[in-house]
């Protein structure tokens, strides 16, 4: 069950915590829309965080990911992120999860993400983001 995030066109509400690099938590909200085109997948994310009264940061990401072949548990994907560059990665599906592991194209960041998927039909997405040794932030955010 947990493949069909790559497997299903839809536009999933995100609600959540990110946490900085800082330790602090922060009420987090987004989308998460995975289209395809031209036999690829697209996955659409955008992150939203509030920064000062009435102020919202928003942090997007666009993942072009290949399509998962019949029979096989990974595939790969490419994003262009404005803030932190281009990474390359893969998505690894076992059982209820998703497992994303990643690397920017200039070998500076490195993370990953899992998606777990809930009898309710949502996701928990948790993940984490490195700088080198330094955690840049972290993020738990259920997909619905």
């Amino acid at each position: 069950m947990a493949g069909i995030f790559l497997e299903e066109q839809r536009l999933w509400s995100a609600k959540g915590t990110y946490i900085d690099e800082k330790g602090r938590k922060i009420k987090a909200t987004g989308e998460t829309e995975v289209l395809f085109k031209k036999g690829k997948i697209t996955i659409e994310t955008t992150m939203r965080l509030p920064v000062k009264a009435n102020k919202m940061l928003e942090l997007k990401n666009i993942y072009h990911v290949k399509p998962v072949k019949k029979g096989r548990h990974e595939t790969e994907w490419e994003s262009k992120n404005p803030t932190s560059g281009n990474f390359k990665g893969k998505f690894l599906i076992a059982g209820t999860y998703i497992v994303s592991t990643y690397i920017s194209t200039d070998n500076k960041y490195t993370g990953f993400e899992t998606f777990e998927f809930r009898q309710d039909g949502s996701y928990m997405n948790k993940g984490c983001l490195f700088f080198g040794d330094n955690k840049v932030s972290e993020w738990e955010m259920v997909l619905s």
